[in-house]
């Protein structure tokens, strides 16, 4: 029994150290966040850009660290080697250069609204982080805010209300977030009005990308920002072409004239031989009752100049003769 004990003891030891050996698994995957720095008062230089976040310095973890080299290397110019840098301090790592910007340490760091500790902090699948370098040097007076909606599917013309809030400390140096009331919001950098007094405001989705943000006229704000996605409307359905009312009302006139037509072809032509018969009745009968009219159809006329012109040239030939 004793023999079986130790043999336990040795395996779950040996156990134990293979398992301190091996990197955790984080180290060997990736997970996606979404980065948002600002460096200027106007607006943010980074908004939410999503960047898969590697372990970019070998610590065996996925941290605030990896996503803001990452984010350097890929939109700043110069990259993380000009933009960005951490140091140890008394407290631990701290970030030393943000954005090409060297300040003795004045930055923030928020993970799903939410401060960092520390640059080392880890960082799950989706995580939205936003780092800042402090615009006011004196009394650090920056205020971060954010959307409680920060990327969303919309679709062109809907209407969304989003609600801003602020975070303040208390005396005791707790942190807590409150609506952000009276804050300038913007889309795509134009100003649309301004957050009730429950930090709320609606947002009427243009096509495309809407990156909306806020600021303040009486305080330096950590510039927020939320993306919603609006899909076009979708375009009405083009009915199928029709035949213009004018060619069916023209097609019926031509089938109903061709049919009077023939209609009355047909009466004509089967009333023609009365009609012809009718009529040399009628020309017999005038010829006999006016044989001397000289008048255009009527055919006795004609039968009597031409007697007449043959009576002329007789007696001339025989006159002729004679001679």
């Amino acid at each position: 029994m004793k023999k079986f004990s130790t043999l336990t003891a040795t395996l779950i030891a040996a156990a134990a150290l293979s398992c301190a050996a091996v990197p955790s698994a984080n180290a060997a995957d990736s997970v996606n966040a979404y980065i948002t720095i600002n460096a200027c008062k106007d607006a943010p230089v980074v908004t939410q850009e999503k960047i898969e976040v590697t372990d970019v310095d070998n610590d065996g973890k996925l941290t605030v660290t990896d996503a803001l080299t990452i984010a350097h290397d890929k939109f700043f110019e110069g990259g993380a080697a000009a933009g960005f840098a951490t140091t140890e301090s008394t407290y631990g790592p701290m970030v030393s250069k943000l954005w090409g910007i060297e300040n003795g340490g004045s930055y923030g760091y928020y993970v799903n609204g939410n401060m960092a500790w520390s640059p080392v902090d880890e960082l799950a699948d989706g995580s939205f982080l936003d780092a800042y370098v402090y615009s006011d040097m004196t009394a650090w007076s920056d205020i971060y805010c954010y959307f409680d909606v920060r990327d969303k599917d919309v679709n062109q013309g809907d209407k969304v209300t989003l609600r801003l809030s602020k975070v303040q400390f208390g005396a005791d140096g707790a942190a807590s977030a409150v609506p952000f009331a009276d804050a300038t919001v913007t889309v795509n950098g134009t100003a649309v009005g301004k957050t009730d007094a429950e930090g709320n405001i609606e947002i009427e989705a243009a096509a495309g990308k809407n990156v909306v943000s806020a600021t303040s006229d009486t305080a330096v704000v950590v510039h927020p920002v939320a993306i919603l996605n609006a899909a076009p409307a979708a375009e009405a359905p083009t009915a199928a072409p029709t035949e213009p009312a004018t060619e069916a009302a023209t097609e019926a006139a031509t089938t109903v004239a061709t049919t009077v037509a023939t209609t009355a072809a047909t009466t004509v032509s089967t009333a023609a031989p009365t009609t012809t018969k009718a009529a040399t009745t009628a020309a017999a009968t005038t010829a006999a009752a006016n044989t001397n009219s000289p008048k255009t159809g009527d055919s006795s006329g004609i039968v009597f100049a031409f007697l007449g012109a043959a009576a002329v040239a007789a007696a001339f030939t025989f006159r002729k003769h004679e001679d």
